[in-house]
């Protein structure tokens, strides 16, 4: 479990993968969400946010604690998704939310008609070389 840093769900906790998942799925760290959220402030409010590489749905879920209006998740590990599901009921988001599973690779005529976002969200698995 990791806990959310700021707004509306600060100090909530929210669940992270376990098992085999856990090896892929690396939560970003309290202090560079923290970071990231206070460098965007001025423009999280209401914004349509899309979390690339879903993971946790840490940053998503901060997003949404902090004012965004929706968030869509893109997670390919079908566990993962049921984990980020979980997470939007626990924190009572799921009309604020939704996640599709499916890989980035191939997910953009998907996403293409729930746009425009105003912030894109990406935090990939470096072990796939993603940040290449």
């Amino acid at each position: 479990m990791i806990r959310l840093t700021g707004g509306e769900f600060r100090g909530r906790s929210i669940l992270t993968p376990t098992g085999s998942h856990a090896l892929k799925v690396r939560p970003t760290q309290a202090r560079l969400r923290q970071a990231l959220f206070n460098s965007i402030q001025t423009v999280i409010g209401d914004a349509r946010v899309l979390d690339l590489f879903g993971g946790s749905g840490a940053l998503g879920f901060e997003a949404l604690s902090r004012g965004a209006s929706h968030v869509v998740f893109v997670e390919d590990a079908r566990p993962v998704v049921k984990l980020i599901e979980k997470n939007a009921i626990t924190l009572k988001v799921e009309d604020r939310s939704r996640v599709l599973s499916d890989s980035v690779a191939t997910v953009w005529k998907r996403i293409k008609p729930m746009g425009p976002f105003d912030i894109v969200l990406a935090d990939p698995p470096y072990a796939e070389g993603w940040e290449e």
